[in-house]
């Protein structure tokens, strides 16, 4: 009988869903075209599909069976966690927005919190439903983190003075 805590953890494994993700991304795109802020959605959509994309890729690369004490069974393999990746490089940049265009101080602590705070819970979820090993969740916070890396470069690129170079 499942227990309240993997009640939890498969709702907040559902944020790494790809048909969340993508759901969410076109709304965030959305906002951010009627709040001006058409610089962003292109690296949005970097982050998303390079960090997807690579997750895919290293799998097929790596070929690693997922634990055999996993509560629900997953039909790809184990390194790295899609999730994980996902959960820095989609939220992590969402985080990045709202600290960036946020005007109160304790606004931006709140974001930054809030979005470590979905980061790492995502990636324990993945550990506690037996779905990954705690090095598929790190490998997957280091894709998630390179493609962050990546969209915040493009948009610190585009805001940049491009004339002065």
């Amino acid at each position: 009988m499942p227990t309240k805590l993997t009640h939890i953890s498969f709702w907040i494994t559902t944020l790494g869903e790809w048909e969340v993700t993508t759901g969410a991304a076109i709304v965030a795109s959305l906002l951010l075209y009627l709040w001006k802020r058409k610089a962003y959605i292109l690296p949005l959509w970097v982050a998303l599909a390079g960090s997807e994309s690579m997750t895919y890729l290293l799998k097929i690369f790596f070929h690693r069976e997922r634990p055999s004490i996993a509560l629900y069974t997953e039909n790809s393999f184990s390194f790295p966690s899609g999730h994980a990746a996902v959960a820095v490089a989609f939220y992590g940049y969402l985080t990045y927005v709202l600290v960036r265009n946020l005007k109160t101080r304790r606004g931006k602590i709140t974001a930054a919190c809030a979005g470590t705070v979905v980061i790492f819970v995502l990636g324990l979820s993945r550990l506690y439903l037996g779905v990954h090993f705690v090095s598929d969740v790190v490998g997957g916070y280091v894709i998630g983190a390179f493609w962050l890396i990546v969209a915040i470069s493009m948009v610190e690129w585009l805001a940049s003075d491009v004339k002065s170079l």
